[in-house]
Protein backbone atom coordinates (compact mmCIF):
# COMPACT_ATOMS: atom_id res chain seq x y z
CA UNK A 1 0.00 0.00 0.00
CA UNK A 2 1.03 3.44 -0.88
CA UNK A 3 1.39 5.97 2.14
CA UNK A 4 -0.03 8.96 1.68
CA UNK A 5 0.14 12.06 3.29
CA UNK A 6 -2.20 15.99 2.87
CA UNK A 7 -0.27 18.90 3.39
CA UNK A 8 -2.14 21.17 5.28
CA UNK A 9 -1.31 25.19 6.05
CA UNK A 10 -0.73 25.28 9.46
CA UNK A 11 -0.54 28.99 9.92
CA UNK A 12 -2.28 31.31 12.05
CA UNK A 13 -5.12 32.81 9.50
CA UNK A 14 -3.72 33.69 6.16
CA UNK A 15 -2.67 36.69 4.98
CA UNK A 16 -4.19 37.54 2.30
CA UNK A 17 -7.30 36.75 3.37
CA UNK A 18 -7.80 38.21 7.15
CA UNK A 19 -11.68 37.27 8.53
CA UNK A 20 -11.84 40.87 10.18
CA UNK A 21 -13.87 42.01 7.66
CA UNK A 22 -17.05 40.38 9.04
CA UNK A 23 -15.76 37.43 11.71
CA UNK A 24 -18.12 35.19 12.83
CA UNK A 25 -21.84 35.70 12.47
CA UNK A 26 -24.81 34.02 12.46
CA UNK A 27 -28.13 33.85 10.12
CA UNK A 28 -31.82 35.46 11.37
CA UNK A 29 -33.04 32.59 9.25
CA UNK A 30 -36.89 31.50 8.99
CA UNK A 31 -38.16 35.27 9.98
CA UNK A 32 -38.35 37.91 6.94
CA UNK A 33 -37.41 35.28 4.56
CA UNK A 34 -40.75 33.26 5.00
CA UNK A 35 -43.59 33.85 2.57
CA UNK A 36 -45.76 36.89 2.68
CA UNK A 37 -48.76 34.72 2.38
CA UNK A 38 -47.26 32.89 5.46
CA UNK A 39 -47.20 35.36 7.76
CA UNK A 40 -49.56 36.77 10.66
CA UNK A 41 -48.43 40.21 12.36
CA UNK A 42 -45.13 40.47 10.99
CA UNK A 43 -44.82 37.21 12.57
CA UNK A 44 -43.37 34.18 10.33
CA UNK A 45 -45.27 30.97 10.01
CA UNK A 46 -42.32 29.17 10.06
CA UNK A 47 -41.79 29.75 14.03
CA UNK A 48 -39.48 32.43 14.23
CA UNK A 49 -39.98 35.99 16.15
CA UNK A 50 -37.54 38.54 16.73
CA UNK A 51 -37.28 41.57 18.72
CA UNK A 52 -34.56 43.95 20.16
CA UNK A 53 -33.34 41.47 23.02
CA UNK A 54 -32.33 39.00 20.32
CA UNK A 55 -29.91 41.16 18.62
CA UNK A 56 -28.27 42.25 22.70
CA UNK A 57 -28.45 38.18 23.16
CA UNK A 58 -25.95 37.18 20.01
CA UNK A 59 -24.24 40.44 20.30
CA UNK A 60 -23.33 39.42 24.21
CA UNK A 61 -22.44 35.76 23.09
CA UNK A 62 -19.49 37.24 20.94
CA UNK A 63 -20.65 37.25 17.44
CA UNK A 64 -19.87 39.26 14.97
CA UNK A 65 -21.71 39.75 12.52
CA UNK A 66 -25.67 38.81 11.58
CA UNK A 67 -27.09 37.63 8.14
CA UNK A 68 -30.36 38.77 7.61
CA UNK A 69 -32.54 37.09 4.94
CA UNK A 70 -35.25 38.54 3.52
CA UNK A 71 -37.63 37.89 1.29
CA UNK A 72 -37.58 40.93 -0.70
CA UNK A 73 -40.04 40.02 -3.66
CA UNK A 74 -42.83 39.07 -2.11
CA UNK A 75 -43.42 42.86 -0.91
CA UNK A 76 -43.34 44.81 -3.84
CA UNK A 77 -45.66 47.56 -4.51
CA UNK A 78 -47.98 47.30 -8.10
CA UNK A 79 -44.30 49.28 -9.71
CA UNK A 80 -42.45 46.37 -9.08
CA UNK A 81 -40.51 48.80 -6.01
CA UNK A 82 -40.15 47.13 -2.49
CA UNK A 83 -42.79 48.66 -0.32
CA UNK A 84 -41.97 50.77 2.84
CA UNK A 85 -43.52 48.72 5.37
CA UNK A 86 -40.85 45.66 4.42
CA UNK A 87 -37.96 47.78 3.77
CA UNK A 88 -38.78 49.65 7.44
CA UNK A 89 -38.07 45.95 8.94
CA UNK A 90 -35.21 45.27 7.05
CA UNK A 91 -34.00 48.82 8.33
CA UNK A 92 -35.17 48.19 11.94
CA UNK A 93 -33.07 44.53 11.68
CA UNK A 94 -29.70 46.06 10.54
CA UNK A 95 -29.76 49.48 13.16
CA UNK A 96 -30.09 46.79 15.90
CA UNK A 97 -27.51 44.95 14.85
CA UNK A 98 -24.65 47.96 14.16
CA UNK A 99 -26.25 49.72 17.84
CA UNK A 100 -25.20 46.32 19.18
CA UNK A 101 -21.97 46.27 17.49
CA UNK A 102 -22.17 44.01 15.23
CA UNK A 103 -22.03 44.42 11.00
CA UNK A 104 -25.11 43.65 9.19
CA UNK A 105 -25.46 41.84 5.79
CA UNK A 106 -28.56 42.46 4.17
CA UNK A 107 -29.23 39.55 2.00
CA UNK A 108 -32.28 39.10 -1.22
CA UNK A 109 -33.34 35.47 -0.23
CA UNK A 110 -36.00 33.10 -1.71
CA UNK A 111 -36.46 35.51 -4.80
CA UNK A 112 -37.93 32.35 -5.81
CA UNK A 113 -38.78 33.90 -9.50
CA UNK A 114 -35.36 33.74 -10.56
CA UNK A 115 -34.86 30.45 -10.38
CA UNK A 116 -38.24 29.82 -12.61
CA UNK A 117 -37.95 32.72 -15.05
CA UNK A 118 -34.73 34.72 -14.47
CA UNK A 119 -34.91 36.85 -17.84
CA UNK A 120 -38.73 37.73 -16.59
CA UNK A 121 -37.48 38.70 -13.30
CA UNK A 122 -33.75 40.42 -13.50
CA UNK A 123 -35.48 43.81 -13.65
CA UNK A 124 -37.45 43.16 -10.63
CA UNK A 125 -33.88 41.97 -8.58
CA UNK A 126 -32.19 45.70 -10.43
CA UNK A 127 -35.27 47.32 -8.89
CA UNK A 128 -35.12 45.82 -5.31
CA UNK A 129 -31.29 46.52 -5.75
CA UNK A 130 -31.51 50.39 -6.50
CA UNK A 131 -33.49 50.72 -3.21
CA UNK A 132 -31.93 49.38 -0.68
CA UNK A 133 -28.84 50.91 -2.07
CA UNK A 134 -30.98 54.45 -1.47
CA UNK A 135 -32.16 53.60 1.60
CA UNK A 136 -28.85 52.73 3.17
CA UNK A 137 -26.34 54.71 1.15
CA UNK A 138 -25.60 57.10 4.14
CA UNK A 139 -24.72 53.78 6.50
CA UNK A 140 -21.64 52.87 7.13
CA UNK A 141 -19.33 50.63 4.69
CA UNK A 142 -17.52 48.84 7.23
CA UNK A 143 -21.23 48.31 9.01
CA UNK A 144 -23.17 47.11 6.25
CA UNK A 145 -22.81 44.78 3.60
CA UNK A 146 -24.92 43.77 0.27
CA UNK A 147 -25.26 40.21 -0.81
CA UNK A 148 -26.79 40.53 -4.00
CA UNK A 149 -28.48 37.32 -4.14
CA UNK A 150 -28.90 34.11 -1.99
CA UNK A 151 -28.24 30.71 -4.03
CA UNK A 152 -28.70 31.13 -7.16
CA UNK A 153 -29.66 28.40 -8.98
CA UNK A 154 -31.83 26.54 -11.40
CA UNK A 155 -32.49 28.37 -14.81
CA UNK A 156 -29.98 30.97 -13.21
CA UNK A 157 -27.26 29.09 -14.59
CA UNK A 158 -23.89 29.89 -14.75
CA UNK A 159 -23.88 31.32 -17.51
CA UNK A 160 -26.54 33.78 -16.98
CA UNK A 161 -25.36 33.95 -13.22
CA UNK A 162 -21.92 35.18 -14.60
CA UNK A 163 -23.63 38.02 -16.39
CA UNK A 164 -26.39 39.22 -13.82
CA UNK A 165 -23.49 40.12 -11.19
CA UNK A 166 -22.24 42.77 -13.09
CA UNK A 167 -25.09 44.60 -14.00
CA UNK A 168 -26.35 44.59 -10.79
CA UNK A 169 -23.05 45.96 -8.75
CA UNK A 170 -23.31 49.09 -11.45
CA UNK A 171 -26.70 49.71 -9.92
CA UNK A 172 -25.09 49.57 -6.13
CA UNK A 173 -22.05 51.89 -6.81
CA UNK A 174 -24.53 54.48 -8.36
CA UNK A 175 -25.35 55.21 -4.50
CA UNK A 176 -22.50 53.06 -2.50
CA UNK A 177 -19.34 54.08 -4.25
CA UNK A 178 -17.41 51.31 -1.63
CA UNK A 179 -19.78 48.97 -0.16
CA UNK A 180 -18.73 45.54 0.39
CA UNK A 181 -20.43 43.63 -1.77
CA UNK A 182 -21.11 39.51 -1.19
CA UNK A 183 -21.26 37.99 -4.45
CA UNK A 184 -22.73 33.77 -4.27
CA UNK A 185 -21.71 31.17 -6.46
CA UNK A 186 -24.32 29.76 -9.34
CA UNK A 187 -26.14 26.19 -8.55
CA UNK A 188 -27.19 27.01 -4.71
CA UNK A 189 -24.04 28.72 -3.47
CA UNK A 190 -21.71 25.94 -3.45
CA UNK A 191 -17.72 25.31 -3.64
CA UNK A 192 -18.00 23.61 -6.13
CA UNK A 193 -18.94 26.23 -9.39
CA UNK A 194 -16.38 28.83 -7.58
CA UNK A 195 -13.74 28.40 -10.53
CA UNK A 196 -16.50 28.78 -12.99
CA UNK A 197 -17.56 32.13 -11.33
CA UNK A 198 -16.97 35.47 -13.92
CA UNK A 199 -15.78 37.79 -10.81
CA UNK A 200 -16.44 41.16 -11.84
CA UNK A 201 -13.93 43.67 -11.67
CA UNK A 202 -14.75 45.34 -8.25
CA UNK A 203 -12.11 46.26 -4.91
CA UNK A 204 -14.73 45.86 -2.65
CA UNK A 205 -16.51 42.36 -3.20
CA UNK A 206 -16.27 39.36 -1.27
CA UNK A 207 -17.25 35.40 -2.50
CA UNK A 208 -19.70 33.74 -0.05
CA UNK A 209 -20.13 29.89 -0.26
CA UNK A 210 -22.36 27.74 1.31
CA UNK A 211 -21.08 24.30 3.21
CA UNK A 212 -24.11 21.65 3.91
CA UNK A 213 -21.53 18.56 3.37
CA UNK A 214 -22.11 15.98 3.45
CA UNK A 215 -25.84 16.94 2.79
CA UNK A 216 -26.73 13.33 4.22
CA UNK A 217 -25.94 14.22 7.60
CA UNK A 218 -26.97 17.75 7.54
CA UNK A 219 -30.16 17.65 6.24
CA UNK A 220 -31.90 14.25 7.33
CA UNK A 221 -34.87 14.72 8.11
CA UNK A 222 -35.14 17.62 6.29
CA UNK A 223 -38.95 17.86 4.62
CA UNK A 224 -37.61 19.92 1.67
CA UNK A 225 -35.11 18.11 0.55
CA UNK A 226 -36.08 15.02 -1.66
CA UNK A 227 -34.99 11.84 0.09
CA UNK A 228 -34.02 13.89 3.50
CA UNK A 229 -36.30 11.24 5.77
CA UNK A 230 -34.21 8.19 4.19
CA UNK A 231 -31.21 10.15 5.47
CA UNK A 232 -32.30 10.03 9.51
CA UNK A 233 -29.30 8.40 11.43
CA UNK A 234 -26.86 9.24 9.39
CA UNK A 235 -23.42 9.90 11.61
CA UNK A 236 -20.55 11.99 11.36
CA UNK A 237 -18.29 11.46 13.93
CA UNK A 238 -14.71 13.28 13.10
CA UNK A 239 -13.43 10.18 11.24
CA UNK A 240 -10.13 10.57 9.65
CA UNK A 241 -12.01 9.91 6.07
CA UNK A 242 -14.96 12.36 7.14
CA UNK A 243 -12.33 15.36 8.66
CA UNK A 244 -10.42 14.49 5.09
CA UNK A 245 -12.82 14.83 3.03
CA UNK A 246 -14.13 18.51 4.08
CA UNK A 247 -10.39 19.34 4.54
CA UNK A 248 -9.91 19.06 0.72
CA UNK A 249 -13.29 20.83 0.16
CA UNK A 250 -11.71 23.84 2.22
CA UNK A 251 -8.32 23.30 0.59
CA UNK A 252 -9.40 23.76 -3.20
CA UNK A 253 -11.37 27.20 -1.83
CA UNK A 254 -8.24 28.33 -0.18
CA UNK A 255 -5.65 27.34 -2.87
CA UNK A 256 -8.22 29.23 -5.48
CA UNK A 257 -8.85 32.46 -3.24
CA UNK A 258 -5.03 32.82 -2.37
CA UNK A 259 -4.17 32.59 -5.86
CA UNK A 260 -6.97 35.52 -7.12
CA UNK A 261 -6.63 37.21 -4.03
CA UNK A 262 -10.20 36.70 -2.89
CA UNK A 263 -12.04 37.35 0.11
CA UNK A 264 -14.17 34.30 1.78
CA UNK A 265 -17.58 34.34 3.27
CA UNK A 266 -19.14 31.22 4.63
CA UNK A 267 -22.87 32.47 4.41
CA UNK A 268 -24.24 29.38 5.51
CA UNK A 269 -23.20 26.06 7.27
CA UNK A 270 -25.58 23.76 9.93
CA UNK A 271 -26.75 20.67 10.72
CA UNK A 272 -30.67 20.39 10.98
CA UNK A 273 -31.62 19.15 14.34
CA UNK A 274 -33.21 15.47 13.69
CA UNK A 275 -29.07 14.52 13.31
CA UNK A 276 -27.81 13.35 16.41
CA UNK A 277 -27.08 16.24 18.96
CA UNK A 278 -23.12 15.38 19.90
CA UNK A 279 -22.49 14.98 16.07
CA UNK A 280 -23.82 18.43 15.33
CA UNK A 281 -21.79 19.63 17.68
CA UNK A 282 -18.85 17.52 16.13
CA UNK A 283 -19.41 18.64 12.62
CA UNK A 284 -20.06 22.52 13.78
CA UNK A 285 -16.64 22.47 15.35
CA UNK A 286 -15.07 21.05 12.86
CA UNK A 287 -16.29 23.48 9.89
CA UNK A 288 -15.98 26.11 12.23
CA UNK A 289 -12.44 25.39 12.91
CA UNK A 290 -11.33 25.44 9.20
CA UNK A 291 -12.97 28.50 8.20
CA UNK A 292 -10.52 30.50 10.93
CA UNK A 293 -8.08 27.89 9.69
CA UNK A 294 -8.13 29.21 5.94
CA UNK A 295 -9.20 32.98 7.07
CA UNK A 296 -13.25 32.81 5.81
CA UNK A 297 -15.40 34.84 8.16
CA UNK A 298 -18.48 32.84 8.56
CA UNK A 299 -22.50 33.45 9.22
CA UNK A 300 -23.95 30.00 10.64
CA UNK A 301 -27.45 29.19 9.73
CA UNK A 302 -29.54 30.06 11.68
CA UNK A 303 -30.31 31.49 15.06
CA UNK A 304 -33.33 30.35 16.72
CA UNK A 305 -34.99 27.42 13.85
CA UNK A 306 -34.34 24.24 12.88
CA UNK A 307 -30.88 24.38 12.77
CA UNK A 308 -30.33 27.21 15.84
CA UNK A 309 -27.97 27.91 18.33
CA UNK A 310 -30.61 29.04 20.64
CA UNK A 311 -33.67 27.64 22.14
CA UNK A 312 -36.66 29.91 21.67
CA UNK A 313 -39.18 28.42 24.13
CA UNK A 314 -36.69 27.71 26.79
CA UNK A 315 -34.68 30.84 26.13
CA UNK A 316 -31.64 29.16 26.52
CA UNK A 317 -28.38 28.84 23.97
CA UNK A 318 -27.06 25.85 22.83
CA UNK A 319 -23.92 25.73 24.79
CA UNK A 320 -22.35 23.17 23.23
CA UNK A 321 -22.91 24.24 19.87
CA UNK A 322 -22.15 27.66 20.70
CA UNK A 323 -18.59 26.64 21.69
CA UNK A 324 -18.30 24.99 18.70
CA UNK A 325 -17.88 28.05 16.92
CA UNK A 326 -16.14 29.57 18.88
CA UNK A 327 -13.49 26.91 19.84
CA UNK A 328 -9.69 27.36 19.30
CA UNK A 329 -8.57 23.58 18.55
CA UNK A 330 -6.11 23.71 16.44
CA UNK A 331 -6.77 21.69 12.85
CA UNK A 332 -3.87 18.98 12.38
CA UNK A 333 -2.84 16.68 9.61
CA UNK A 334 -4.03 13.19 8.71
CA UNK A 335 -2.05 9.98 7.52
CA UNK A 336 -3.93 6.98 5.10
CA UNK A 337 -3.03 4.03 3.32
CA UNK A 338 -3.85 3.69 -0.17
CA UNK A 339 -4.96 0.30 -1.41
CA UNK A 340 -3.56 -1.41 -4.17
CA UNK A 341 -7.09 -2.04 -5.76
CA UNK A 342 -7.53 0.27 -8.63
CA UNK A 343 -11.22 0.51 -9.41
CA UNK A 344 -10.95 2.50 -12.87
CA UNK A 345 -9.99 0.50 -16.02
CA UNK A 346 -8.57 1.67 -18.38
CA UNK A 347 -7.59 5.34 -16.81
CA UNK A 348 -4.71 6.17 -18.86
CA UNK A 349 -6.56 5.73 -21.98
CA UNK A 350 -4.46 3.40 -23.40
CA UNK A 351 -7.00 1.14 -25.06
CA UNK A 352 -8.30 4.09 -26.93
CA UNK A 353 -10.69 5.15 -24.13
CA UNK A 354 -12.27 1.44 -23.47
CA UNK A 355 -14.68 1.56 -20.87
CA UNK A 356 -15.19 5.02 -21.15
CA UNK A 357 -18.37 6.93 -22.63
CA UNK A 358 -18.29 10.12 -24.19
CA UNK A 359 -21.47 12.16 -24.78
CA UNK A 360 -23.42 15.54 -25.38
CA UNK A 361 -26.35 14.85 -23.76
CA UNK A 362 -28.28 18.07 -24.16
CA UNK A 363 -29.20 19.92 -27.77
CA UNK A 364 -28.07 23.44 -26.51
CA UNK A 365 -24.39 22.04 -26.32
CA UNK A 366 -21.99 20.67 -29.26
CA UNK A 367 -18.41 19.10 -28.89
CA UNK A 368 -16.14 16.56 -29.72
CA UNK A 369 -14.59 13.82 -27.42
CA UNK A 370 -11.70 10.99 -28.41
CA UNK A 371 -8.85 9.38 -27.02
CA UNK A 372 -4.92 10.84 -27.70
CA UNK A 373 -1.73 9.90 -26.93
CA UNK A 374 -1.96 12.37 -24.35
CA UNK A 375 -4.97 11.33 -22.65
CA UNK A 376 -8.44 11.85 -23.61
CA UNK A 377 -9.43 15.13 -25.20
CA UNK A 378 -12.59 17.06 -25.16
CA UNK A 379 -13.34 19.96 -26.79
CA UNK A 380 -16.64 22.29 -26.11
CA UNK A 381 -17.41 24.41 -29.18
CA UNK A 382 -20.41 25.42 -27.99
CA UNK A 383 -21.69 25.93 -23.88
CA UNK A 384 -24.83 23.95 -23.05
CA UNK A 385 -27.63 25.45 -20.97
CA UNK A 386 -26.94 22.77 -18.33
CA UNK A 387 -23.38 21.38 -16.71
CA UNK A 388 -24.14 17.62 -17.47
CA UNK A 389 -24.56 18.56 -21.24
CA UNK A 390 -21.41 17.56 -22.23
CA UNK A 391 -19.42 14.64 -20.03
CA UNK A 392 -17.09 11.56 -20.32
CA UNK A 393 -17.96 8.47 -18.34
CA UNK A 394 -17.58 5.31 -16.77
CA UNK A 395 -20.15 3.60 -15.26
CA UNK A 396 -20.33 0.05 -13.87
CA UNK A 397 -18.05 1.46 -10.87
CA UNK A 398 -18.96 -0.35 -7.65
CA UNK A 399 -17.96 1.18 -4.08
CA UNK A 400 -19.01 -0.08 -0.39
CA UNK A 401 -20.93 1.57 2.31
CA UNK A 402 -19.20 2.95 5.61
CA UNK A 403 -15.51 3.53 2.86
CA UNK A 404 -14.05 6.41 1.82
CA UNK A 405 -11.85 6.77 -1.78
CA UNK A 406 -9.63 9.09 -3.61
CA UNK A 407 -9.99 10.23 -7.06
CA UNK A 408 -7.54 11.57 -9.18
CA UNK A 409 -6.08 12.25 -11.87
CA UNK A 410 -4.27 15.53 -14.38
CA UNK A 411 -6.03 17.89 -16.60
CA UNK A 412 -4.37 19.72 -19.41
CA UNK A 413 -5.52 22.26 -22.44
CA UNK A 414 -6.74 25.72 -22.52
CA UNK A 415 -6.52 28.09 -19.45
CA UNK A 416 -9.03 28.76 -17.86
CA UNK A 417 -11.59 26.13 -19.15
CA UNK A 418 -13.29 24.87 -16.17
CA UNK A 419 -15.05 21.44 -15.26
CA UNK A 420 -16.38 19.18 -12.69
CA UNK A 421 -15.32 15.49 -11.69
CA UNK A 422 -17.96 13.59 -9.39
CA UNK A 423 -18.82 10.11 -8.85
CA UNK A 424 -22.31 9.59 -8.04
CA UNK A 425 -24.89 6.54 -7.91
CA UNK A 426 -26.31 5.24 -11.24
CA UNK A 427 -30.16 5.23 -10.34
CA UNK A 428 -30.49 8.43 -8.58
CA UNK A 429 -28.04 10.62 -8.83
CA UNK A 430 -26.72 11.27 -5.69
CA UNK A 431 -23.21 12.66 -5.11
CA UNK A 432 -20.73 10.70 -2.82
CA UNK A 433 -18.02 13.15 -4.00
CA UNK A 434 -16.66 16.18 -6.15
CA UNK A 435 -14.46 18.19 -7.50
CA UNK A 436 -14.25 21.75 -9.74
CA UNK A 437 -11.41 22.14 -11.77
CA UNK A 438 -9.86 25.25 -13.92
CA UNK A 439 -7.42 23.58 -16.25
CA UNK A 440 -4.93 23.19 -16.49
CA UNK A 441 -4.00 21.56 -13.29
CA UNK A 442 -1.72 18.73 -12.25
CA UNK A 443 -2.89 15.85 -9.51
CA UNK A 444 -6.41 16.55 -8.78
CA UNK A 445 -8.04 14.59 -6.16
CA UNK A 446 -11.43 14.49 -4.43
CA UNK A 447 -12.56 12.54 -1.30
CA UNK A 448 -15.54 10.11 -2.07
CA UNK A 449 -17.87 8.69 0.59
CA UNK A 450 -19.62 5.91 -0.14
CA UNK A 451 -22.72 5.95 2.43
CA UNK A 452 -24.44 3.58 1.56
CA UNK A 453 -23.19 0.39 -0.82
CA UNK A 454 -24.06 0.95 -4.47
CA UNK A 455 -23.60 -1.04 -7.55
CA UNK A 456 -23.47 0.42 -10.22
CA UNK A 457 -22.25 4.00 -9.36
CA UNK A 458 -20.17 6.30 -12.29
CA UNK A 459 -17.48 8.51 -12.83
CA UNK A 460 -18.61 11.44 -14.46
CA UNK A 461 -16.62 14.62 -15.80
CA UNK A 462 -19.14 17.36 -16.59
CA UNK A 463 -17.56 19.92 -19.27
CA UNK A 464 -20.51 22.00 -19.60
CA UNK A 465 -19.16 25.44 -18.10
CA UNK A 466 -16.89 26.96 -20.07
CA UNK A 467 -15.21 26.67 -24.20
CA UNK A 468 -12.14 24.81 -25.15
CA UNK A 469 -10.14 21.79 -24.93
CA UNK A 470 -9.28 19.96 -21.78
CA UNK A 471 -7.40 16.57 -21.87
CA UNK A 472 -8.31 14.21 -18.82
CA UNK A 473 -5.26 11.61 -17.95
CA UNK A 474 -3.84 9.39 -15.41
CA UNK A 475 -7.61 8.97 -13.97
CA UNK A 476 -7.72 6.68 -10.56
CA UNK A 477 -9.78 5.37 -7.81
CA UNK A 478 -8.63 3.97 -4.37
CA UNK A 479 -10.01 2.99 -1.59
CA UNK A 480 -8.72 5.02 1.60
CA UNK A 481 -7.50 3.18 4.70
CA UNK A 482 -7.23 5.22 7.41
CA UNK A 483 -6.10 4.30 11.38
CA UNK A 484 -9.60 4.39 12.90
CA UNK A 485 -11.57 2.99 10.14
CA UNK A 486 -15.14 3.76 11.38
CA UNK A 487 -18.10 3.20 9.20
CA UNK A 488 -19.94 6.20 8.49
CA UNK A 489 -22.62 4.49 6.96
CA UNK A 490 -26.59 4.98 8.40
CA UNK A 491 -26.31 3.92 11.76
CA UNK A 492 -29.82 3.46 11.82
CA UNK A 493 -29.48 0.66 9.12
CA UNK A 494 -28.60 -2.03 11.05
CA UNK A 495 -31.45 -0.97 13.65
CA UNK A 496 -34.28 -0.65 10.73
CA UNK A 497 -33.37 -4.09 9.31
CA UNK A 498 -34.01 -5.42 12.71
CA UNK A 499 -37.36 -3.25 12.99
CA UNK A 500 -38.70 -3.74 9.48
CA UNK A 501 -42.29 -4.08 11.65
CA UNK A 502 -45.75 -2.54 11.27
CA UNK A 503 -45.09 0.94 10.32
CA UNK A 504 -43.69 1.29 6.59
CA UNK A 505 -46.45 -0.52 5.34
CA UNK A 506 -49.07 1.77 7.79
CA UNK A 507 -50.32 5.25 6.80
CA UNK A 508 -49.51 7.66 9.13
CA UNK A 509 -52.08 10.17 9.39
CA UNK A 510 -54.01 12.91 11.68
CA UNK A 511 -58.00 13.03 12.40
CA UNK A 512 -60.13 14.58 15.19
CA UNK A 513 -56.50 14.78 17.03
CA UNK A 514 -56.19 11.36 16.91
CA UNK A 515 -52.69 9.49 15.40
CA UNK A 516 -52.86 6.61 13.51
CA UNK A 517 -49.61 5.06 13.10
CA UNK A 518 -49.18 1.23 13.97
CA UNK A 519 -49.57 -0.56 17.31
CA UNK A 520 -47.05 0.88 20.04
CA UNK A 521 -45.09 3.14 17.80
CA UNK A 522 -43.68 6.03 19.52
CA UNK A 523 -43.95 9.15 17.90
CA UNK A 524 -43.02 12.95 17.61
CA UNK A 525 -44.95 15.70 15.68
CA UNK A 526 -42.69 17.88 14.05
CA UNK A 527 -42.94 21.88 12.26
CA UNK A 528 -41.70 22.98 9.36
CA UNK A 529 -38.83 24.46 11.55
CA UNK A 530 -37.78 21.42 13.17
CA UNK A 531 -39.51 21.99 16.57
CA UNK A 532 -41.17 19.17 18.24
CA UNK A 533 -44.45 20.26 19.63
CA UNK A 534 -45.96 16.70 20.65
CA UNK A 535 -45.30 13.18 21.43
CA UNK A 536 -46.47 9.68 22.64
CA UNK A 537 -46.90 6.07 22.18
CA UNK A 538 -49.63 4.44 19.82
CA UNK A 539 -51.61 1.64 21.72
CA UNK A 540 -52.15 -1.76 20.27
CA UNK A 541 -54.25 -0.88 18.08
CA UNK A 542 -52.06 2.28 16.71
CA UNK A 543 -53.83 4.85 18.10
CA UNK A 544 -52.55 8.00 20.02
CA UNK A 545 -54.49 11.02 21.50
CA UNK A 546 -53.03 14.42 20.91
CA UNK A 547 -53.75 15.99 24.22
CA UNK A 548 -51.71 19.77 23.07
CA UNK A 549 -53.51 21.80 21.05
CA UNK A 550 -52.06 22.58 17.97
CA UNK A 551 -52.68 25.87 15.46
CA UNK A 552 -54.01 24.47 11.92
CA UNK A 553 -51.06 23.57 9.78
CA UNK A 554 -48.65 21.33 7.98
CA UNK A 555 -46.39 19.17 10.33
CA UNK A 556 -44.31 15.97 9.81
CA UNK A 557 -44.54 12.75 11.60
CA UNK A 558 -41.33 10.86 12.84
CA UNK A 559 -41.76 7.46 13.71
CA UNK A 560 -39.31 5.51 15.46
CA UNK A 561 -37.49 2.60 14.05
CA UNK A 562 -38.33 4.34 10.81
CA UNK A 563 -37.97 6.36 8.02
CA UNK A 564 -40.99 5.99 6.77
CA UNK A 565 -42.68 9.52 7.39
CA UNK A 566 -45.76 11.27 6.15
CA UNK A 567 -47.10 15.03 6.13
CA UNK A 568 -50.15 15.57 7.47
CA UNK A 569 -52.50 17.94 7.99
CA UNK A 570 -55.24 19.22 10.92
Amino acid sequence: MKKIFIPVFLSAVSVFCEVSFLGRGVNLGNWLDAPKSQSLDGVSSWGVEINADDFVNIAQKGFDNVRIPARFSDYLTAQKRVSPEFMAKVKWAVDNTINNGMKAIIDVHHFDEMTTAPENNIEILKNIWQDISLEFKDYDNSKVFFELLNEPSGATTIELWNKYPEELIKIIRNTNKTRPILLATADWGGFATLKPLKIPEDDNLIITLHYYSPMKFTHQGADWVESGFDWLGTRWTATVAQKLAMKKDFEEVYNYAKDKNLKIHIGEFGAYNPAKYEDRVLWTEYVARLCEHFGFAFSYWEYSAGFGLFNPTAKKWREELVTALFSTEEITDENYTLSDNEIIRDGNFEYAGSNWIFGVWHESGKATGSATADGFSVTVTKVPTETWGVQLLQDKLAVEAGKTYILSFDVSGDDGMSLNACVETDKDYVQFGSVAVSVPAKNVTAIIQAQETENPVRLIFNFGYSAGTAIISNVSLKEIITDDNTSIVNESEKENAKNKISVKNHKVFISKNIINAAPNAEFEIVSVNGKILFSGKCDDNGKATITKGMPKGVYTIRVKNTVSLKYVEK
